[in-house]
């Protein structure tokens, strides 16, 4: 595992040095998210909100469900990769199980009990920390320890230095690792900087239209690099390898080579190249890619493919509002039954295919949603993109004992009677088989699946009663109202 330490003393840098650098803050958080390897790096995902506090709001709005999943991940992730045993890898463990509630609370997340013994279990095989054998030490191995840190701060040195070669590239205007070298100016849009880019590297208006057709292609096939042979075919008038070699220069950094091998020598650019292909095709193509064959490709990366939709948006506002926002939040409404509130929840809920599953612990009393398969399809990412609530994961909320501890939780389209909790509770207990929770003996899971349980009246009668029916049909209206007008 790579030193942590230059990870969150990189916000200081950033903000030491961002009156010299046009990078977006949006890219710099992408960039610090995806290079996230353990969880004490979420001090400076933090520190990088507060420099940014005006520009990343929508950010965070928008992403902050996923961070917080990825919070969750990250801690078990890295406890269980530490050895208990291991004189240095036991104090880290005990750094994160330290620092996981500060984290949780600087990104809005409530540490229940349930994650407490998750994160314990995980750190310790399976077992509670007071059950876990001592740890032994030895001086030979704490010596060896001495010298690894010494190294490691050398190597932290090292990386720092590093990180600062990078953003003196990026001010001078240097390519760095073969992007294209072009700064992309004060609030220039993503359209306007990749049209300029293309303006002054490529002269001909039908290498311009091969060079779309290879990006949705590459897109589409999720094809990172290409043969030789592979490029002729998309560059038609191309008659042998000394021409191609000759193009590929001209037009470099759009395409470049390496071993033998060419690629975009931007990500971003090839989706907007990608993407400007799409918005170019005869409307009807068009539609029928999006509703036959997008979601399947999306579901193949959907972090990746969300990413173009802002490009998406930049370029063609309509295509992306009409073509494809609508066609698919349409899709989801034509399926729905609107005749009253009960039978559209019930529709929503077979629409989704929801299942969840839920832990009760037997000693706190404590009711917790810990997972499931909440559906939605890739309607939910588009919920997200534009921050909206998530529909399909509202009934789920029922589930979750700290709302009705705290009403602060809850949004203003959500109705709870609180009064119906233990009733919801007894619901679960007395008419689902439970499993032990594989990650804590004294939890029991139940799997309800509540698609089918619409089906039974006294079911929809204690949703009702809790408040459920008349919160799915309140936020409902809620993006009707919204997505009419976006694509009105």
């Amino acid at each position: 595992m790579k030193d942590s330490d230059a990870m969150q003393r990189f916000p200081s840098l950033i903000q030491n040095v961002q009156n010299y650098i046009e990078e977006d803050p949006e890219d710099i958080l992408d960039m610090y998210i995806s290079s996230i390897s353990y969880t004490l790096e979420y001090y400076g995902l933090h520190r990088l909100k507060e420099i940014y506090s005006e520009e990343s709001k929508k950010y965070f709005e928008k992403g902050m469900r996923t961070i917080r999943e990825n919070i969750r991940g990250q801690i078990l992730d890295d406890l269980e990769w530490f050895d208990p045993e291991d004189n240095h890898e036991s104090d880290k463990i005990q750094e994160i199980l330290d620092h996981a509630e500060y984290i949780f609370k600087m990104f809005g997340m409530r540490m229940t009990t349930k994650f407490k013994n998750d994160m314990e279990l995980t750190a310790f095989e399976g077992l509670p920390r007071k059950a876990y054998s001592p740890w032994q030490y030895d001086k030979g191995f704490e010596k060896a320890q001495d010298l690894k840190f010494k190294q490691e701060l050398i190597d932290r040195e090292k990386e720092e230095k590093e990180i600062e070669n990078l953003f003196n590239q990026v001010s001078t205007e240097k390519r760095i690792d073969g992007l294209i070298d072009f700064k992309k100016k004060k609030k220039e849009s993503n359209k306007d900087y990749f049209k300029r880019v293309l303006d002054l590297n490529v002269n001909d208006l039908k290498i311009l239209s091969q060079l779309e057709a290879l990006a949705f292609q590459a897109i589409k096939n999720t094809k990172e690099t290409f043969s030789n042979g592979y490029l002729k075919k998309y560059f038609s008038d191309i008659e042998n390898d000394d021409k191609l070699t000759s193009l590929i220069e001209s037009i470099n950094p759009i395409i470049i080579e390496s071993n033998n091998r060419f690629s975009f020598g931007n990500d971003k650019l090839r989706n907007y190249l990608g993407l400007s292909y799409l918005v170019k095709m005869p409307n009807e193509k068009r539609i029928k890619f999006l509703e036959n064959d997008y979601e399947e490709i999306f579901f193949e990366n959907p972090g990746l493919h969300e990413e173009y939709w802002k490009i998406w948006n930049e370029i063609n506002p309509r295509v992306f509002t009409n073509d494809f926002v609508k066609i698919y939040w349409n899709k989801f409404k034509s399926s729905l039954d609107f005749t009253n509130k009960t039978n559209l929840f019930k529709s929503i809920m077979k629409y989704s295919e929801q299942e969840i599953s839920v832990s009760i612990d037997n000693n706190m009393k404590e009711m917790e949603c810990i997972g499931g398969s909440i559906g939605g399809g890739i309607l939910w990412h588009i919920f997200e993109h534009y921050s909206q609530h998530d529909i399909f994961d509202v009934p789920s909320w029922y589930f979750d004992t700290f709302r009705y501890q705290d009403d602060k939780m809850n949004d203003s389209f959500f109705i709870l009677n609180k009064e119906h909790h233990e009733e919801l509770k007894n619901y679960v207990l007395n008419n689902f088989d439970s499993r032990e929770y594989f990650l804590d003996k004294s939890i029991n899971e139940y799997v309800i699946p509540l698609s089918q349980e619409v089906d039974n009246p006294q079911v929809l009668k204690l949703f009702s009663e809790l408040g459920m029916i008349e919160s799915m049909s309140s936020l409902m209206e809620q993006l009707n109202i919204f997505f009419n007008k976006l694509t009105s």
